[in-house]
């Protein structure tokens, strides 16, 4: 008898010692302690931390890894990246010593608590979650969670593009939670690397080189709930390499546009020159396609490459006026001479550049030759010129919650293994001998007393239930939440309406915060929103009493865990989709009921466009936003009151567009499908584009190649050149006509009003043509027929609108060889000045040589000059009417057709 209860008392003490000292008498692996750590009473969704006050730290540290790319026309930044996150979770803490030693354990990160970290301004079809890879997080004995994950991150990027392609751009990256505020989870940045972003593995990129990264910890407190959120932004400070830019396009600019002023260097008859400067202009017109497509369509400000790109279209423009005005001048009358202003100009010029004017031997005239050939000697000749003489015409140059050891359990299986032998025997034999050595000593004290064997038994069983009812209450201090997660869940279906009365309609009340237009696809007619959603209801199934559960008064829950009104966007562009929530966020839950839900989404949406007005048009697009299987009778969609349906106080402004005005209104609406009413929120948008881009890349250019059509009126008549411009500018505005086209969207129901212009413009062009071609019929006309009459009475109805005038004809000299009579400012010999008139037969009277029949002969010469004389004086008259003809068609030309091109300009800026 005493052996036996000396054996059991043995048995009880190793029993009770292993328990204290290793735990059970399982297998010591990781496969234990996990299941150990997250048996029954861990959740998830459950907050690890002891007290409901306590707030959990995370420590949170960016390794950038690469840039991927920088999109320029959508403004958004695509990056590689690496978070180290680490934080403590109190319901996974262990003693190593029970667990044979195990210090780290790796979990799947879904299967504890992870902090709801979000890209705030994340712009990824798939939400803003920075969890793109579930990487395994590391857990170690004292509770500490050290998760590494990667993410591809793709986020909004407010580019300044004013000094493209020598421009410098800072990107954020704002990260914080979504449903924890400040006092339920401290985001604070890691301590490593001075609390700045982890630059160490950084891959270079080729266009753009980062200059600096630094991060920021913000409280910022929103207008959609009292309490302060936290959120850590990292700026990433980024400057282009503009190399590939200067090789590719400002060089070759530069280029031709040294091009346009070589122009100068050509004779000032040479027809080239113009045909230079005209190509010169297509080339700038093909490198604009270029910028088009490298840089962003913004319009608040304009870029760099392109102001200059206009600045040397302009001076492009002003040496074709130049050399328009240089070929004027050599086709000028070389009968008059040089206008004293151009006198003037032209001297002061040639004073500048230090230029001097050739002296050549003036050549005699054949009029003043033919009359010496009457006079008697060399030493008393008179002259009688028939015409003035010519003088030569100058030119002017000009881009958890620790899971609970079971140990009540444990011991009730212990105390019942006691009560059988064979059992008792099968446990000595897995003893082992150090243990057996150890407990040896123990079991011969207790039978050196064995009147006090009951009482050493019970009070070691006291003690040892002491032990682990202690153990116990604490681990339900920590479990608190998970147990009121498991209560609430029990017999909870995701699928039922949580209301009272089947006959009761669920109130939700719903907030939408407009926080950016991403895009308006005209060509599509798609609008993409980035939006925030918040919307509230009361679930009579998630009540409970707070003091029941450690005072917790709140809890965060999966959204799939629960019930969820199911709306939807109706006119939903997404093909992943129409819900307007993401599944991925956590859910808030009060102790009165009170569930709230908010999340970040892109929302696409069915936007038709009425491009009438192009581009200064106005756009209005709609979110019609309502459950699809409820109506009005089970779930009542309301407004919020405090922001009237939108928010629009985190608005961003848009590149392109402008946000005029925004209002909600509530319908209910019968459909045909069903008898009853379904309730609906519709939230209209208007948008205003910014027409700043398209007047810079594409009207202003337009403007200028139009212009260019009306300067060909200033080319000579007889220049075949002006001909070549006006088919380049046709050309010209092919170019520009495929960017109007890629900009629009293809529809039949109205016309762009630039669609418009530019075929305004290309028609007016071809009239241009027309009239060119008219002018120069007018040049090549036969000069031996006088202008007919009916086009000369256009021709003075014109002139005489005009105010033009005639050039006065040089008087014309008739010579009476019986009469003339030489004026003594005529007649010199060797500097004396005879002071009388002398005729011609006086002089032949003079000359005694001279014989009768010499003077016949050249009075016979002089009959046949003078009648060759009257023939030029009466062509030159007939083709000086014809070069007054073409000379004022086109001054009328070039009026009407600049006057039709300024109307189509102002008809452009009337909207």
């Amino acid at each position: 008898m005493i052996s036996t209860v000396l054996l059991k008392a043995q048995i009880i003490w190793t029993l009770l010692a292993y328990s204290v000292t290793y735990g059970c008498c399982d297998v010591l692996n990781e496969t234990r302690l996990i299941r150990d750590l997250l048996k029954d009473r861990y959740d998830p969704d459950a907050r690890p931390v002891r007290n409901q006050s306590d707030s959990v730290r995370v420590e949170l540290q960016m390794i950038y890894k690469e840039l991927k790319e920088i999109d320029e026309p959508k403004q958004q930044m695509t990056s590689n990246t690496r978070f180290r996150i680490k934080w403590k979770d109190v319901s996974l803490q262990w003693k190593k010593e029970e667990y044979g030693g195990v210090k780290v354990i790796r979990l799947d990160p879904t299967r504890i608590w992870t902090p709801d970290l979000t890209l705030y301004n994340s712009v990824h079809k798939d939400g803003g979650n920075i969890y793109s890879y579930l990487t395994k997080a590391m857990i170690s004995c004292n509770g500490s969670v050290t998760w590494l994950t990667y993410a591809n991150l793709k986020t909004t990027c407010k580019l300044d593009i004013s000094g493209f392609p020598v421009d410098d751009q800072k990107c954020t990256l704002k990260i914080g939670s979504w449903t924890l505020n400040s006092a339920e989870l401290d985001l604070r940045l890691a301590a490593d690397n001075g609390k700045q972003p982890n630059l160490a593995q950084y891959s270079a990129h080729t266009e753009w080189e980062l200059v600096s990264a630094n991060a920021t910890r913000n409280e910022v407190k929103y207008p959609c709930c009292p309490e302060v959120y936290t959120d850590i932004t990292f700026t990433l400070h980024f400057r282009r390499k503009p190399w590939f830019y200067v090789v590719t396009i400002v060089l070759p600019c530069v280029i031709l546009s040294l091009l346009a002023s070589i122009s100068f260097l050509f004779p000032a008859g040479s027809g080239e020159r113009v045909s230079l400067v005209i190509s010169v202009l297509l080339g700038l017109t093909v490198f604009m396609l270029i910028i088009n497509e490298e840089t962003p369509v913004s319009s608040d400000t304009t870029p760099l490459l392109t102001r200059y790109f206009s600045v040397i279209c302009c001076g492009t423009f002003m040496i074709l006026l130049a050399t328009a005005f240089i070929l004027q001048i050599h086709h000028g009358s070389n009968s008059e001479p040089v206008p004293c202003y151009l006198v003037n100009l032209r001297n002061v010029l040639a004073f500048l550049f230090c230029m001097r004017a050739s002296s050549k031997p003036q050549k005699p005239e054949k009029n003043q030759l033919l009359v010496d050939k009457m006079l008697p000697d060399d030493e008393h000749r008179l002259s009688v010129p028939f015409a003035d003489s010519s003088i030569p015409a100058c030119g002017v140059p000009r881009r958890r919650h620790a899971t609970d050891i079971m140990l009540m359990s444990k011991l009730q299986l212990l105390t019942s293994h006691m009560e059988e032998n064979d059992l008792v025997d099968k446990s000595l034999n897995d003893i082992t001998p150090c243990h057996c050595g150890k407990t040896k000593k123990l079991t011969l004290n207790i039978v050196v007393s064995m009147e006090n064997y009951k009482i050493i038994l019970k009070l070691l069983v006291t003690v040892f239930s002491l032990a682990v009812f202690s153990k116990v209450r604490v681990d339900a201090g920590k479990g608190h939440k998970a147990r009121l997660i498991r209560d609430l869940l029990q017999d909870y279906d995701p699928d039922a309406r949580p209301v009272k009365n089947a006959s009761d309609p669920l109130i939700v009340k719903f907030t939408l915060t407009y926080n950016q237009l991403q895009d308006l696809d005209e060509p599509t007619q798609v609008a993409r929103s980035l939006v925030w959603i918040n919307m509230f209801w009361q679930d009579v199934y998630l009540k409970w009493n707070a003091s029941d559960y450690g005072g917790n008064t709140q809890i965060h829950l999966s959204s799939t865990r629960i019930w969820k009104p199911d709306l939807t966007l109706y006119n939903n562009a997404n093909k992943d989709g129409a819900a307007i929530y993401d599944l991925s966020y956590q859910v808030t839950v009060s102790s009165e009921g009170n569930v709230g839900l908010g999340c970040p989404l892109i929302l696409e949406s069915v936007c038709p466009i009425n491009i009438k007005n192009f581009p200064f048009d106005t756009q209005r697009c709609r979110l019609k936003i309502g459950s699809w299987v409820y109506d009005g009778f089970n779930l009542d969609l309301q407004l919020s009151e405090s922001t009237k349906g939108i928010d629009l106080t985190t608005l961003e402004a848009n590149s392109v567009w402008e946000l005029k005005s925004a209002h909600a209104v509530r319908h209910s609406v019968k459909y045909e499908c069903c008898p009853a009413s379904y309730i609906d929120l519709t939230y209209t948008l208007e948008f205003r584009r910014k027409p700043l881009y398209y007047i810079m890349t594409i009207i202003f250019p337009s403007v200028l190649l139009s212009l260019l059509s009306c300067i060909s009126f200033l080319f000579p008549a007889d220049s075949g050149e002006r001909l070549s411009l006006v088919i380049s500018v046709l050309l010209g505005l092919v170019v520009f006509m495929l960017i109007v086209n890629e900009r629009t969207p293809v529809t039949s129901d109205a016309t762009p009003m630039l669609t418009q212009f530019f075929n305004s413009i290309a028609a007016t062009t071809v009239l241009a043509l027309i009239a060119t071609a008219f002018i120069l019929r007018l040049n090549h006309a036969s000069t031996s027929e006088p202008v007919p009459n009916v086009l000369a009475c256009i021709r003075d109805c014109i002139a005489g609108a005009f105010c033009m005038r005639r050039e006065s004809p040089r008087q014309r000299v008739d010579v009476n060889f019986e009469d003339v009579l030489l004026t003594e400012s005529q007649v010199t010999s060797n500097g004396y000045q005879r002071q009388w008139p002398v005729t011609i037969r006086d002089l032949v009277g003079l000359t005694s040589f001279r014989k009768q029949q010499t003077e016949e002969k050249i009075l016979i010469e002089l009959q046949k000059i003078t009648a060759h004389l009257e023939e030029e004086h009466t062509t030159s008259k007939i083709k000086a009417d014809w070069h007054y003809t073409m000379t004022v068609f086109d001054r009328f030309f070039f009026v009407i057709f600049f006057l039709i091109f300024i109307s189509f300009v102002a008809y452009v800026f009337s909207f």
